[in-house]
């Protein structure tokens, strides 16, 4: 099952466990990842996002492997592990 979110003007994807992240034509701001064994590079070609969000469930070594990713790719990266909470603030 695919989850997607609508957090004000953003589009959050979750990729879960199962690691499916093919889509049509949809517009990925944020994508959180839980734990899936996926090829980063992979999902960044097909849904371009601007902010790869790695919560706390994800292996350290999937982290650092994907931190390096976004480097390259020079999209946003958080890790919850070492960073905490991602915070979004809220507009009135």
């Amino acid at each position: 099952m695919l989850k997607f979110y609508s957090i004000g003007d953003k589009n959050l994807f979750l990729v879960d466990t199962l690691g499916i992240y093919k889509l049509k034509k949809t517009q990925v701001d944020w994508v959180l990842t839980n734990s899936p064994k996926i090829h980063l590079e992979d999902l960044i070609e097909v849904l371009s996002p601007e902010l790869i969000l790695a919560d706390g469930s994800n292996y350290t070594s999937f982290i650092e492997r994907w931190r390096k990713t976004c480097l390259k790719y020079k999209i946003k990266f958080h890790d919850t592990a070492s960073k905490g909470a991602f915070v979004i603030q809220a507009k009135p």
